[in-house]
C-alpha cells in the first residue's frame, strides 16, 4: 500500500471569489508522485505534468488535483470530504498495487478537440448515442463524458483512427 492515512482540512476554494464552494485538501505523509505515470495510463482524461509534478484526473464524478504530498478536490460540505478522499486513496493504492500490470505513461496526453473528433465521425446525427448531433457527441467524447462505444455508426477504420486520435 502506497497511501495509508492522511490529515485533511475543508476550506473555501481559493478560486471562488464569492466563497460559496468548498474544497478539501489532504496533506500526505508520503510522496505519491511515483504513481503518477500509472494514473496517467489508466485515466484517459488525466492531465499529467511530469515537470510539476502533478496529476489532474476525474474519478467517481469528481476532479482531483494530486501533487506529490497533497490531494485537492471540491466537496459539497465537510461530511463529503472523507468519502471523497477515501475514494481517491483507493484509486491511488489500486494503481500502485497493479503497477506490474500497467504500462506507465510518462508523457502528458494530448487531448483531441471536439472538432477533431467530430471531423472523424460519420456525421449522421442519428442520435443512437443519446446525443442530438454528432458534434454534441464529439464534445462529450472530448471531455471523457462519453465513450466511442456509444456510437453505433463507427466503421472499424474510423474507430481505429479515433482511438489513435484519443490516445487509446
Amino acid at each position: 500500500m502506497l497511501l495509508d492515512d492522511f490529515e485533511y482540512r475543508v476550506e473555501t476554494a481559493k478560486c471562488d471569489s464569492l466563497a460559496t464552494r468548498l474544497c478539501t485538501i489532504a496533506d500526505l505523509a508520503v510522496d505519491v508522485s511515483c504513481v503518477f505515470p500509472y494514473l496517467n495510463s489508466l485515466f484517459r482524461d488525466c492531465k499529467y505534468s511530469p515537470e510539476a509534478p502533478a496529476v489532474r484526473l476525474k474519478s467517481g464524478g469528481r476532479v482531483y488535483a494530486i501533487h506529490p504530498r497533497m490531494i485537492v478536490t471540491g466537496v459539497k460540505d465537510a461530511d463529503d470530504a472523507a468519502p471523497a478522499l477515501a475514494h481517491i486513496r483507493d484509486v491511488i493504492n489500486d494503481a500502485w498495487k497493479r503497477r506490474s500490470e500497467i504500462t506507465p505513461r510518462e508523457q502528458p496526453r494530448v487531448r483531441a478537440s471536439a472538432l477533431e473528433i467530430f471531423k472523424a465521425l460519420p456525421a449522421t446525427n442519428c442520435a443512437a448515442c443519446g446525443q442530438k448531433t454528432c458534434m454534441a457527441f464529439a464534445a462529450k467524447v472530448a471531455t471523457g463524458e462519453a465513450s466511442l462505444d456509444e456510437c453505433t455508426q463507427l466503421s472499424a477504420p474510423v474507430r481505429e483512427r479515433l482511438e489513435e486520435l484519443l490516445g487509446y
